[in-house]
Parts: structure tokens; C-alpha cells; sequence
């Protein structure tokens, strides 16, 4: 999933035009040479105001995710001014070179970020050392504010309310709206509707699937029956109503009461792309997202079950809907009942070892997200039940828990393979989230 980047050379018509092509050919070609999908908004460098107009058409065309705007030199002030009155709602990235020290570049920057700063716009810049150095940082940045946008256009589904008193888990609607997402609210009787309503032959066909991809299936065929049909209800909502992420209040009506746990239907939506969280926590919701667009891989949602400060490691568990991209072998995934109902298709297995971030999302609070975010391992895992990861971290597992406790991050965690640290404090900046870790 490549980011698009849009790219515009600025420049002073009082320096020197050999020069400054050439910082624009070294830039350009550094960046074609990355991970991101770039467009030349324009092939000239820009000295004055006459085609800003044309040039922002342009980019509004280009629908893109990063504007880079380099400055090949100093740069009139007007321009950048201009455009950014034209592109209010694009992200724009300021990029400044060292060298030539001649060409002044770094005061053009300074001087926008000034301007900017002075009029409420947000903006993200970079000014490096080595024009590779500051490809890596711009390469970091789209992928971030393409996820930004993503958030935008999201739609997230929940079915019921978040379970009896679970206030960490409710959200401001108002405010979620603010970072992005829409929300779908969905009530129960229609996600058991399409469950009655679901054909046999569909279910068969789940059946048949899952059966020959997993290690081993330790419950009744009527009991995966049920669970394939919950799964093929939550895909039906999640098609006609265009969702990104769906998460379903799943007890104590539908856990205890219907006997139908829903892990094994939000497991396989999980690794199908779309974000099935547990017990409504929309904040978590968004954090899977943000991970899934990050990694292209499913995220796990879990509680902190066991901590052991002398070893530094929390283990986190769950009852057994993460997707199974993220267990170490597909063979070790197994089909077994619902720890709490006895009954239904939960999909256990462990994470698959190795480096992992760690994130919460919370709030808001004063009228701020915060949002944690720590490196860790996971390590070998003997459970038998739901999906866990034991992980051992970076900093103090004590830091991570008061920071939790103290800042109301909730009793959820989210984890994803790889290292995000550097995406995740770069969307902080961006969306103006608090970085509590």
C-alpha cells in the first residue's frame, strides 16, 4: 500500500538557476528511488505567485496524501502562503537542504513554518543533514498522513452497547468524529437476523475452508456451524453498510445468553482486512486500523492477564477472535469452545514471536486524545486458551502500567508484529493526539 506523494520545488529568482535545478534533480531523484508513489505536481520551480492556481488545481486533482514542498533555495513567503490558502485541508510536508549553504534553503522553511504557525496550520517539515536521511523521514510521514486519510473515510460498525460497566470502553462520538471515523451503530436483533437468515450452503462453505487451513478443530460441528454463520452475519454488515471495523457488545446476550460467541466470525474478518474488535471499544477500533494500515497485517486486542516485574513482561490474552496472520504457525491455530460459554468456535493460538508495538488509545480528556505506544517481544508461549502474547519490553513494565492507570488508557492493549514507534509518534504530531508513552 504505496502512499502518494505530490512534489513542488520552490525557489528565488535571485539565485543562481543552475544551482538550483540541480538541489531539485538531486531531491527528486533520491525520492522517486522510495516507497512512496510520487507526483510531480509540477517539472519547473516555482519563484513566483503566477500559477499557484494551477498548480493547487493540480494538486487537488492528484487526490494525494503528502504535499512535499522543497525549498531549492529561499523562497518568496507569498508563495507557500498561497497555497496554503488553496489547499487548506492537504497535509503539507516542508523540506529544506543543507547544502549549498548559499542557497539559504533552511531560512525558506523557517520562515513558512513561521507563517504557518501564526495562521493555525498544521504541517510536518524536515531539515537533514543528507538529502537520503531526509527521504527516510518524508517515506515515514506519507505512510502516516495517508492512514490520516484513511481515518477520514472510515466507517465503524457497532453492534449493541459497550457490556455493563465498562465506561473505558465508551467514547465520544462527537469527538471520534473529530479524528476521523463514522460510526455505524447497529442494534443486536439485526445482526441475529442476518445470523437466522444466513443459508446453509453458505455455512458449508465456511466450514469447508476453515477446516483445511488450521491445525486442529476441537468442537462439535454444530457448534461451528453456529460460529461460521455469526461470521457470515458480521460480513453482511459489514458489506451493506461499507465498514472498516465492526465490533459487537458479545455478552452477556450473545456470549451467555445465545451460546453464540462471536471470535471466531471477527478472527476471520480480522484477516480479511477489516478491524473485528471486542466488546465495543471504538478507541481500540481505531488504534487496529491505524496498525493494520501501517504493517497490512491484523492487529491483536488484549488484556493485561499476567505481569511479572522481575522479568519485565505482561502477558495479554483474550478469548480467541485475533486473526490468524498473526499466529506463528497456521498448524498451531486451533478450533475450541469459548473459555467463559463452553460453547461456540473461538480461534486460539499464540502470537507469533518476535518484535511488536504496543498501543492504547484513551479519551479524550480535556479535550485530547492520549495514546500509549511501547516496543517489545514476544516471547514462547505455552497457553492453551484464547489468544496471548507474552511480551517482554523495552522500558519498565511498571512505567507502562502506572502511565496506563494514571492516564485512563483503559483495560485494553493493542499489538501488531513490527516496530511502528517512529509512524505512531509522527500520527501523534499530525492529529494532535497527547503521547503519553
Amino acid at each position: 500500500m504505496q502512499p502518494k506523494v505530490g512534489f513542488i520545488p520552490l525557489g528565488g529568482s535571485i539565485y543562481e538557476a543552475k544551482q538550483i535545478e540541480m538541489v531539485r534533480a538531486d531531491c527528486l531523484k533520491t525520492i522517486q528511488r522510495s516507497a512512496v508513489r510520487l507526483i510531480e505536481i509540477t517539472q519547473d520551480v516555482v519563484v513566483n505567485t503566477k500559477k499557484v492556481s494551477v498548480i493547487s488545481e493540480q494538486v487537488r486533482k492528484e487526490n494525494v496524501d503528502l504535499l512535499v514542498i522543497l525549498f531549492c533555495s529561499w523562497a518568496s513567503e507569498e508563495i507557500i502562503n498561497f497555497l496554503s490558502n488553496e489547499l487548506p485541508h492537504v497535509t503539507f510536508l516542508l523540506w529544506a537542504v543543507t547544502k549549498p549553504s548559499e542557497m539559504v534553503s533552511p531560512c525558506g522553511l523557517i520562515s513558512a513554518a513561521s507563517n504557518f504557525k501564526k495562521s493555525g496550520r498544521k504541517f510536518r517539515y524536515v531539515l537533514e543533514s543528507t538529502i537520503q536521511e531526509a527521504v527516510r523521514k518524508i517515506e515515514t510521514a506519507a505512510k502516516v498522513s495517508m492512514v490520516k486519510r484513511k481515518l477520514a473515510a472510515a466507517k465503524i460498525g457497532i453492534v449493541g452497547y459497550p457490556p455493563f460497566g465498562m465506561i473505558d470502553v465508551t467514547f465520544s462520538e462527537g469527538d471520534l468524529a473529530k479524528i476521523g471515523p463514522g460510526l455505524i451503530h447497529i442494534d443486536t436483533l439485526e445482526l441475529l437476523s442476518r445470523y437466522e437468515d444466513t443459508a446453509d450452503e453458505n455455512v458449508r462453505d465456511i466450514i469447508s475452508s476453515v477446516v483445511q487451513e488450521v491445525g486442529s478443530v476441537n468442537v462439535s460441528n454444530e457448534e461451528l456451524a453456529e460460529s461460521s454463520r455469526m461470521y457470515a452475519a458480521l460480513k453482511s454488515l459489514v458489506e451493506s453498510f461499507d465498514l472498516s471495523a465492526i465490533g459487537v457488545r458479545c455478552w452477556p446476550e450473545l456470549r451467555e445468553e445465545r451460546k453464540i460467541p462471536v471470535c471466531f466470525g471477527l478472527s476471520r474478518l480480522c484477516d480479511e482486512g477489516i478491524a473485528g474488535f471486542c466488546e465495543d471499544d471504538v478507541n481500540k477500533a481505531v488504534i487496529q486500523l491505524i496498525f493494520q494500515w501501517l504493517t497490512d497485517s491484523p492487529a491483536f486486542l488484549g488484556d493485561p492477564a499476567e505481569i511479572d516485574f522481575e522479568e519485565n513482561i505482561i502477558l495479554l490474552w483474550h478469548c480467541g477472535a485475533a486473526g490468524m496472520k498473526i499466529a506463528g504457525n497456521i498448524k498451531d491455530v486451533r478450533l475450541e469452545s469459548n473459555v467463559f460459554s463452553r460453547r461456540g468456535a473461538c480461534v486460539n493460538f499464540s502470537v507469533r514471536e518476535g518484535p511488536v508495538t504496543v498501543a492504547s488509545l484513551a479519551g479524550p480528556f480535556n479535550g485530547e486524545f492520549n495514546l500509549l505506544a511501547c516496543k517489545g517481544e514476544v516471547l514462547e508461549s505455552k497457553g492453551q486458551t484464547g489468544n496471548q502474547a507474552r511480551i517482554s519490553f523495552e522500558m519498565p513494565v511498571r512505567k507502562i502500567l502506572d502511565t496506563m492507570i494514571s492516564c485512563g488508557m483503559g483495560h485494553h492493549m493493542v499489538v501488531c508484529p513490527g516496530d511502528v514507534i517512529e509512524e505512531l509518534r509522527e500520527l501523534s504530531a499530525l492529529m494532535g493526539f497527547r503521547h503519553v508513552l
